[in-house]
């Protein structure tokens, strides 16, 4: 009886054990995917925040040329507007030279 009490005892901690072994290999093996997740998810982000980062650089250089751009624009308003006076000065005189 007692013999009986020791094998099933026993049994029982050998069962026990497997049950550890695979609670513990699971465990280790969510762990590990767990970890490969948050490296990618790590990897994504980082990829991200240079994308966004270069996005940002892009868009501070597109104002810049913008800038640029309404400077010559306002550059060739005032010359046009100077070429006008001009050509109307000249109209002006050709006017003057014809009545004389």
């Amino acid at each position: 009886s007692d013999a009986l009490k020791i094998i099933q005892e026993k049994r029982n901690l050998q069962t026990l054990a497997k049950e550890k072994a695979n609670f513990e290999e699971k465990l280790h093996k969510q762990s590990h995917t767990f970890e490969e997740m948050t490296n990618a998810r790590e990897a994504s982000l980082k990829a991200t925040m240079a994308k966004s980062d270069d996005l940002e650089q892009q868009l501070t250089e597109a104002k810049k040329q913008l800038a640029e751009s309404n400077t010559r624009s306002d550059d060739l308003e005032r010359q046009l507007v100077s070429l006008r006076r001009s050509v109307a000065s000249l109209a002006a005189t050709a006017a003057e030279v014809a009545l004389n």
